[in-house]
């Protein structure tokens, strides 16, 4: 093995606060009440339900993942499409750009630290373009030689597309690659379809990134 791939979100950090307190906070602002346990749950649903962006309709995929945060958002909130709404949303995905919005989990620093001194490491997530900022901002960039995104990619797990984009980004044999994340579809059974080892990172089950280097079903074939 000679790589790692990581997921993001819920793998390396979480949010800082739950949805529905953000949304209602930011849609105070704007003079919009939004309800914080009926957001809460609305999005749950929706982001579980959500189609997968239609890249290929754009030139640019953060584009792409702009508008698909936007129809996800209108949903949850059920806002009208509008001035105020406009204004709602922009503010909400600015919020979610900055570090004050995440939260890196215990393991995070002290296992990238380990990890760097012995295997090339590369970010790969469903995130628009955000990530890059976000990964900067958290002061983990220097751990990675590539953060790939599913907006660079046009493509999102647990699509092979991605994978195959980070493994030529990264000049790897997916046999040469471990990948983890919190998502067993997304994350293992694509990570899995692509050739690459995977580690399914249950941390309500309190898994922690370390497990990784230690479960054999990982590292060997």
């Amino acid at each position: 093995m000679k790589a790692i791939f990581l997921d993001a979100a819920d793998t390396l950090f979480q949010l800082a606060e739950p949805v529905g307190q953000v949304y209602q906070e930011i849609g105070r602002r704007h003079g919009l009440p939004l309800p914080h346990s009926e957001i809460e749950s609305r999005f749950a649903v929706a982001f579980r339900e959500a189609p997968t962006p239609d890249y290929l309709a754009y030139s640019e995929g953060h584009d792409c993942e702009i508008l698909w945060w936007r129809k996800l958002v209108q949903q949850v909130t059920k806002l009208p499409e509008g001035e105020t709404f406009t204004h709602y949303f922009d503010e909400l995905f600015a919020h979610y750009e900055q570090p004050q919005a995440w939260r890196l989990f215990d393991d995070t620093l002290p296992f990238l630290k380990r990890a760097a001194d012995q295997y090339r490491l590369a970010v790969v997530s469903n995130f628009d373009a955000r990530l890059h900022q976000i990964i900067t901002s958290l002061g983990l960039d220097s751990y990675f030689e590539e953060v790939i995104c599913s907006a660079d990619a046009k493509a999102r797990k647990p699509s092979r597309e991605i994978f195959q984009f980070a493994l030529q980004r990264m000049q790897l044999k997916s046999e040469e690659v471990l990948h983890i994340g919190d998502s067993y579809e997304a994350d293992y059974e694509g990570a899995r379809s692509a050739g690459l080892k995977a580690f399914h990172l249950e941390r309500e089950l309190g898994d922690t990134l370390f497990d990784a280097l230690t479960n054999d079903s990982t590292l060997v074939d």
